[in-house]
């Protein structure tokens, strides 16, 4: 059993499964992939996309699945609540700090802007279910309580910092491209810890989609550094004009959708890569999943943030940009009135 200590930083893991404890804990906030799977050596991490019911567990049946979307509650019940728990260097109106809540959630729904892929996972508000860091007990001591996601405020971390807890319970689920019993450990819940005292509103914001980040199944990419479980296409470490270069491409189009886990021909690899430079630390690379700054500004996904979030919960089409739909609609409308002349034609 791992030392139960914690080391906190700006961002570390807390995992649970099959009735051990793992710690799993970063440097400060890291790009590409490393997931909790390749970390351990295990089956990789994911939420099941069919609904998922764990029954007759001594606190009730508890469903934990993206299934009806991903159910998030907040310290204290409210926006309002959960504000009044932190204190800031330069505070946001409750208003601001409701909307970058809203935001690093919105962060992990949004479509690839180079691949194209959207994502089936979606987050709603579930604030009448009280946040819960506990776990049920028995058979179901991998199972968090509360809701699907809880986020708490922890005023013994230190400035800025956070981490999250993240349990799963079962070895099958079903993939967002719809294989069923798929090879996984199913996550049974997370809870997200952010410091009560944070910086501005923009840091919080990172900080907290970074942290989402762990809770969908995703490690710290620092984690590769001496040893080869970074998932990437290319990456070349000879200088820092390579690293940068292979480090920043888009490589979600390989991820094979019906078995994502097995790379072997599909273009990608595993990496060992340095947390400094050439590697993370290079001018230039940006990656949420760093625990260092967390890519940076603007917050968001990067490419390989969205090539892993594919990996993770695959897609089978990319989503049409909104001009490639207008001209099928114009197509379509083409085929119809050619169609139609034709049948004039012959009536």
């Amino acid at each position: 059993m791992p030392d139960s200590k914690s080391r906190y930083c700006r961002s570390s893991t807390l995992l649970v499964v099959a009735l051990a404890a793992i710690l799993f804990s970063c440097s400060r906030t890291a790009v590409a992939g490393v997931t909790f799977g390749y970390e351990f050596g295990s089956p990789q991490w994911r939420w099941d996309n069919a609904s998922l019911v764990h029954l007759g567990t001594p606190d009730g049946d508890i469903e934990r699945s993206l299934a009806g979307g991903l159910r998030y509650s907040i310290e204290g019940g409210s926006f309002s609540s959960y504000y009044s728990l932190f204190s800031w260097d330069v505070a946001p109106t409750e208003v601001e700090f409701e909307q970058a809540v809203t935001n690093a959630f919105s962060h992990w729904t949004s479509v690839d802007p180079v691949s194209g892929f959207g994502t089936s996972i979606s987050f709603v508000q579930d604030f009448g279910t009280a946040v819960n860091s506990g776990t049920s007990s028995g058979a179901f001591e991998n199972l968090r309580l509360g809701s699907e996601i809880d986020l708490f405020a922890n005023s013994e971390l230190g400035a800025g910092s956070g981490f999250a807890q993240v349990s799963a319970l079962g070895t099958q689920v079903e993939l967002t491209s719809g294989v069923s019993g798929y090879s996984s450990f199913a996550i049974s819940g997370a809870d997200i810890f952010l410091s009560a005292s944070q910086l501005t509103v923009q840091d919080f914001e990172l900080l907290l989609t970074h942290e989402l980040g762990h809770a969908l199944g995703l490690a710290d990419v620092e984690l590769a550094d001496g040893t080869a479980i970074f998932l990437d296409d290319n990456f070349d470490g000879t200088n820092n004009s390579t690293a940068l270069a292979t480090l920043m491409n888009s490589w979600a189009d390989l991820v094979n959708p019906l078995d994502p886990d097995n790379i072997a021909g599909s273009g990608l690899s595993l990496y060992s890569v340095a947390n400094g430079d050439p590697g993370l630390d290079t001018a230039g690379v940006a990656i949420l999943m760093e625990s260092d700054d967390a890519g940076g500004f603007p917050i968001g996904l990067k490419n390989d943030d969205y090539a892993m979030r594919q990996f993770l919960y695959p897609q089978l089409a990319a989503v049409p940009e909104p001009s490639s739909l207008a001209a099928l609609s114009i197509l379509a409308a083409g085929f119809a009135a050619a169609r139609l002349r034709r049948r004039k034609a012959v009536s």
